[in-house]
């Protein structure tokens, strides 16, 4: 078996994302697994190096003492351009910071915007599974403004379908059958 280059990149962010997560105060293990399951979501459709890359790396500045920077100089300019585009501020409060995200991917683009539609359908799958009925509700409602603004760019994509698929059992899950129809 030959190993590519792309899996000695990944290796390298493993490795960073694991020390980045030693810095955590709460529980790397969701840290890591989330990264890990965005990352290779885009990589299993298909998505380029950047955003494969972007994807395992877009909550490293936001939850991390790692920075855009650090980030740039490591794995690239277009990495840290689309990172930087998924890093919440979380000095606003939480619905602000959200919807500011998803305006900031918008600005930035479709790269940024498919980055965006993993890390929300990984968390949707995460508390789906887990039946957080709170955390299901904050994020249906947050769903409609993001497939909006991201459905000229991004809507006949596979990650924007799954998106679509995510909100209809959640709606099922939180308000029955009748309700997603």
């Amino acid at each position: 078996m030959r190993y590519t280059d792309l899996e000695k990149v990944l290796d390298q962010v493993v490795v960073y994302l694991v020390e980045a997560a030693s810095e955590l105060d709460g529980v790397p293990a969701a840290f890591l697994l989330h990264s890990i399951r965005v990352g290779l979501s885009l990589q299993q459709e298909g998505y380029s190096r950047e955003i494969v890359l972007a994807g395992l790396l877009h909550d490293v500045v936001e939850d991390t003492r790692r920075t855009v920077d650090d980030v740039r100089s490591r794995f690239g300019s277009e990495v840290a351009r689309l990172v930087e585009a998924n890093t919440v501020n979380k000095v606003m409060d939480r619905l602000e910071r959200s919807r500011e995200v998803m305006y900031r991917a918008k600005r930035v683009g479709r790269d940024a915007l498919v980055v965006k539609a993993a890390d929300l359908d990984d968390n949707l799958r995460f508390y789906l599974a887990d039946a957080n009925r709170s955390m299901l509700g904050w994020l249906e409602g947050l769903l409609p403004l993001f497939l909006d603004l991201s459905s000229e760019d991004i809507g006949s994509e596979r990650v924007w379908a799954e998106l679509q698929e995510q909100r209809r059992k959640i709606s099922v899950h939180l308000h029955g059958e009748e309700a997603a129809s």
